[in-house]
């Protein structure tokens, strides 16, 4: 999305990003016996919507090693982590009936570490700035 998206209206990238939040989140959810899919799947949606209003204005990419001029932008890295650790965490609370934190802490620690890295060393502005 953010490869084709950089000319578009920000209110048709947030309205698309919402749309794959809830579509990703209600395909997760179907592979367990959740009672609040719908509900659930409009919070994730959400989520989505808003990461994607921040990426369409802090947009950042990376050239893959094989070239072509194929780019990853950071966003969809940034939301693979975060999806990986919710999905952990929700399938922690249906095996245990609430959050252990044996199931979570190398999933988050992967996440965050990742996340702070991609924010921290591969972006555009430096700390100096902040």
């Amino acid at each position: 999305l953010f490869n084709v998206s950089y000319a578009w209206p920000s209110s048709v990238v947030v309205l698309i990003m919402w749309f794959i939040g809830y579509s990703v989140v209600r395909h997760g959810l179907s592979a367990y016996d959740e009672k609040q899919i719908t509900f659930m799947s409009l919070i994730g949606g959400m989520f989505m919507a808003q990461i994607g209003w921040l990426a369409y204005h802090w947009s950042i990419a990376y050239a893959t090693p094989a070239g072509g001029g194929l780019q990853i932008p950071q966003v969809a890295i940034i939301v693979l982590l975060i999806g990986f650790l919710a999905e952990r965490i929700h399938s922690s609370i249906v095996r245990h009936g609430e959050v252990q934190g044996s199931d979570i802490i190398l999933p988050a620690l992967l996440s965050g570490s990742l996340i702070a890295i991609l924010l921290i060393v591969f972006n555009s502005i430096g700390t100096g700035a902040i």
